[in-house]
């Protein structure tokens, strides 16, 4: 009953919706073009705008709104179907479907215009297009408005910018300028860096040969202690050898006493033997003496 009908209605309305969605976006759409699913919702009824909000923005009620797509869908199918039909039997169905074309497209636009107080549709489109052109034109001025506040604030920010370039162009200049004087101390540092290492390097050369110079006179040195060493164990014991020798010398000394002693006690004795002999040479000498006397007398 009355709830099933205005279920079904509601339901009829929503095809004819998604149908006239679907075909104005088919029209709107660029020959290639393909559209995604967000690009979809926002064709159609919105691209041309005549879906509920904005219509309803417009004046139009939901009820009026459900009318206009209806009577959309109705007369453009049903034109469509009659002029298909027409111009299926015509030689030329082109320009057949054309010339058919024309003549409603001038029967839609002038309309309404023979009744009393009424006006064409061409005259309704042309007062609309004024409406969007005087409302286009108040848009665009509060625009260039707007753009020429912000050209004013863009030629006074220009100037200021122009006034920081050239400050910025001045400490550009100066740091230029102390950059080359930097760049100069840095190339004279890197000069003296490199004398630096250079020396640093001759240094370390030489100091490593002076390193090896004392190591090999530490190895020297080390093979002479060792040859100290060795000297002094045999001077400790020649010492002792020496201190053996000279308690031998001492003692033949004192032997070599004695034996002078003696020597010179036998050389006594030899002495006092030889005047012993002497005196007994002379009484051998004195008694031959006499017996030669007594034997010559």
């Amino acid at each position: 009953p009355i709830g099933a009908h205005r279920q079904s209605n509601a339901m009829k309305g929503r095809a004819i919706q998604n149908w006239l969605n679907h075909t104005l976006a088919q029209a709107g759409k660029p020959d290639g073009a393909i559209s995604s699913t967000a690009a979809k919702q926002m064709q159609g009824l919105s691209q041309f705008g005549i879906d509920n909000a904005a219509l309803e923005k417009l004046g139009l009620d939901s009820e009026s709104a459900e009318r206009v797509y209806r009577a959309m869908f109705v007369y453009s199918q049903g034109l469509h179907a009659v002029l298909q039909e027409a111009v299926g039997r015509a030689k030329s169905s082109s320009a057949a479907l054309l010339v058919l074309w024309r003549a409603f497209t001038a029967v839609l636009e002038h309309a309404g215009q023979s009744e009393e107080k009424g006006e064409s549709l061409a005259a309704l489109v042309q007062r609309g297009n004024e409406d969007e052109k005087s409302k286009i034109e108040s848009q665009f001025r509060e625009q260039v408005s707007t753009l020429q506040n912000q050209t004013q604030k863009l030629v006074t920010q220009r100037r200021g910018l122009q006034e920081e370039l050239g400050r910025l162009r001045e400490d550009e200049m100066r740091l230029r300028s102390e950059s080359d004087m930097y760049r100069t101390e840095h190339e004279m540092s890197m000069q003296k860096y490199e004398k630096e290492i250079k020396l640093r390097v001759d240094a370390e050369v030489r100091f490593l040969d002076k390193t090896r110079w004392a190591e090999s006179l530490q190895e020297d040195l080390d093979k002479e202690y060792k040859q100290s060493a060795l000297l002094q164990a045999r001077f400790k014991e020649e010492v002792a050898m020496k201190e053996s020798a000279q308690c031998e010398l001492e003692s033949y000394r004192n032997q070599v006493k004695v034996l002078e002693g003696q020597a010179q006690s036998f050389k006594q004795a030899v002495m006092e033997a030889q005047q012993a002999k002497s005196r007994h040479e002379q009484q051998v000498g004195q008694l031959k003496q006499q017996h030669d006397r007594m034997e010559r007398k």
